[in-house]
C-alpha cells in the first residue's frame, strides 16, 4: 500500500510544484526507516519507531494538505478577482452608449457601424480572454486593448484624440490595467 502510495505521488510531481509534493513522499519514506529501525532493534526499544514515525508522518500530511488547500483558495480568489476587474471594465453606461452609437451609424455611415461593431467584438472578446490570464501580459497586449476602446470612445466624442508617446515597451502588467486610466 505504501509503494502504491509513493507512487500516486510520483505520478503527481507532474502536476504540482516539486516542493509541495516533498511532504508525501517524505511520510513515506519515514514510515520505511521506522519499520526498518523496529525491526532491526528488536525488541530492545520501549517506543515503537512506527508509531513514531506515523505519528509524525500524519503531521506533515496535514500540512501538505494544508498548503494544497491555501493554494486552491489562492486560485478561487484571483480567479473572482479576475471577474470583479471584467465587471469594472465594462461598464453598462459603455456598454449602451456604444451599442447607442452604431445604432446611429447604421443609418448615416453602415460602413463605419460595421467597424465599430467589429472592434467592440474584439474589445469584449480581450475582456473575456483576459480572465483567464493569470500572469503579467506584454505591455503592447495591454495598450492594443486600450486603443481599440479609445478608438470606440473616439467616435462618440469627435473632438477628443488620443495620441500615444510609448518609449518603452519590453515590460510586463497586469491584464485590463491601462484602459481605466484612459
Amino acid at each position: 500500500m505504501l509503494v502504491y502510495f509513493l507512487y500516486l505521488t510520483i505520478c503527481e510531481l507532474k502536476h504540482s510544484p516539486r516542493r509541495e509534493t516533498i511532504f508525501p513522499v517524505f511520510n513515506v519514506l519515514m514510515i520505511f526507516v521506522g519499520i526498518a529501525a523496529d525491526y532491526f532493534a528488536a525488541r530492545q526499544q520501549v517506543v515503537s519507531y512506527l508509531t513514531i514515525t506515523i505519528a509524525s508522518g500524519s503531521l506533515f500530511y496535514y500540512i501538505w494538505l494544508h498548503l494544497r488547500f491555501v493554494r486552491e483558495h489562492e486560485r478561487a480568489l484571483m480567479a473572482e478577482q479576475r471577474i470583479q476587474i471584467m465587471m469594472t471594465q465594462i461598464q453598462p453606461h459603455f456598454l449602451y452608449n456604444t451599442l447607442s452609437t452604431i445604432q446611429v451609424l447604421c443609418r448615416i455611415d453602415p460602413k463605419k457601424a460595421f467597424d465599430t461593431t467589429e472592434k467592440f467584438g474584439m474589445y469584449l472578446r480581450q475582456n473575456i480572454d483576459s480572465l483567464s490570464q493569470p500572469d503579467l501580459i506584454p505591455i503592447q497586449k495591454e495598450l492594443e486593448h486600450t486603443k481599440i476602446y479609445a478608438d470606440i470612445e473616439m467616435i462618440r466624442f469627435h473632438n477628443v484624440r488620443v495620441g500615444y508617446d510609448i518609449n518603452d515597451d519590453s515590460f510586463s502588467v497586469p491584464a485590463l490595467t491601462v484602459q481605466p486610466i484612459v
